[in-house]
């Protein structure tokens, strides 16, 4: 995870986050054919298939985790700068799946229990208090609706843009 990113991990209740010496992973099975999993995407309009994944709305980047073909959860990757609006597509995207399998949140391997947007918020901001600071020190208030991926390429044609116009005004 870079710099410019958050992650929220959407898993099956009988799904968990677990930690086997250094690295993370998931534990359990369930028997939720990602066949039905990738139907229900194809059902939603707000998303794109994208190489290794998916993208909602231009800019929370989606990664299907899977186990012999079973359903195991959804890793979402949004960009900072566009954090509000990117964990309010976030919480829209758990309610959705939510509503058809019971689902729990992780926010840095860490089981989070939220009720709104407002409260994912206010957890994301609270667990990444520190990378948020740095982040905006480093880039001040810009706000971008980009995935993580994208924000340097684009971070740099709008610093580029900036330059030449304020060369010209």
């Amino acid at each position: 995870m870079g710099m410019e990113s958050f992650n929220i991990m959407i898993l099956p209740r009988n799904i968990n986050v677990v930690q086997n010496k250094e690295y993370w992973g998931l534990s359990g099975i369930t028997e939720i054919k990602v066949d039905f999993v990738t139907a229900e995407i194809r059902k939603m309009r707000n998303i794109k298939k994208k190489k290794g994944g998916y993208v909602i709305e231009r800019c929370i980047e989606v990664k299907l985790y899977e186990k012999d073909n079973c359903f195991q959860g959804f890793e979402l990757k949004g960009c900072l700068s566009y954090l509000k609006g990117g964990i309010d597509i976030c919480y829209n995207f758990y309610n959705y799946w939510e509503a058809r399998i019971p689902m729990k949140l992780y926010i840095l391997n860490e089981e989070v229990e939220v009720h709104s947007s407002t409260d994912l918020y206010k957890v994301i901001s609270n667990m990444y208090f520190e990378k948020i600071n740095i982040f905006a020190k480093q880039y001040g208030g810009i706000e971008m609706k980009v995935t993580s991926g994208d924000f340097y390429r684009k971070i740099k044609r709008k610093i580029w843009w900036h330059r030449v116009n304020s060369h010209f005004s």
